[in-house]
């Protein structure tokens, strides 16, 4: 019941992360277009365009860590996890997605520190404050820890034969 609860909102979770990533790819886009527009065409650049759009590409990379996870597609030496029998196979992923989320646990109590201590600074002629940074970091690092916590769920109900091959890992 957890398993499928976990699921089901982080199955949300990813798909308004990958709106969000679509918005924001499509902003830049514009930003880019327009500064294009203004400095060749009107010959007056926009000394904001380049900041924001550095900001919204490191957006861009946390919105899609989440979306990496749930999709198995974080790194990892396939090569030698596949040799290994199923069952081994998936106690030592578990170990490696615990591991995983250990770290991530560090980035994002390092992220919230930062964005707190630099909510204020600003960064060039950007009009996003510089402690945002940190705060896509702390939310990319959260929604990577909740679909690591799905697929440790999924591979416990393997172990434990609560659910076949075929369902519980994707």
């Amino acid at each position: 019941m957890l398993r499928k609860t976990l699921k089901k909102a982080v199955g949300g979770l990813n798909k308004a992360c990958a709106v969000l990533l679509g918005i924001d790819m499509v902003a830049m886009f514009l930003i880019l277009l327009l500064q294009i527009f203004s400095r060749f065409v009107a010959f007056m650049p926009l000394p904001w365009s380049q900041d924001l759009i550095v900001f919204m590409l490191v957006v861009a990379v946390f919105l899609g860590t989440g979306s990496a996870t749930a999709a198995g597609k974080q790194s990892r030496l396939e090569v030698f996890v596949d040799l290994i029998p199923e069952k081994p196979r998936n106690v030592i992923l578990i170990v490696a997605d615990l591991i995983r989320i250990a770290f991530l646990a560090v980035v994002t109590w390092q992220a919230v520190s930062l964005a707190s201590e630099n909510i204020a600074v600003i960064v060039g002629a950007s009009p996003v404050t510089f402690g945002w940074y940190y705060v896509a970091v702390t939310f990319g690092a959260v929604v990577m820890v909740l679909n690591f916590l799905c697929i440790i769920l999924d591979r416990a109900a393997v172990l434990t034969g609560k659910a076949n091959t075929k369902e519980g890992i994707e």
